[in-house]
């Protein structure tokens, strides 16, 4: 059950970032030139179930 868990959590966080997915779908449709997409700073946090 572990191994299941862990191949759907990582298949997850595999997908493309939301902003990142419609930016391409608008440049493929040729609706923008060159959007400025700022890198990722933020960092996963522990969740405290407790």
């Amino acid at each position: 059950m572990e191994a299941e868990v862990r191949e759907i959590l990582t298949r997850a966080a595999h997908q493309p970032h939301i902003g990142i997915a419609l930016m391409h779908a608008a440049q493929e449709t040729g609706g923008i030139d060159e959007l400025p997409v700022p890198d990722r700073s933020d960092t996963a946090r522990a969740v405290d179930f407790g």
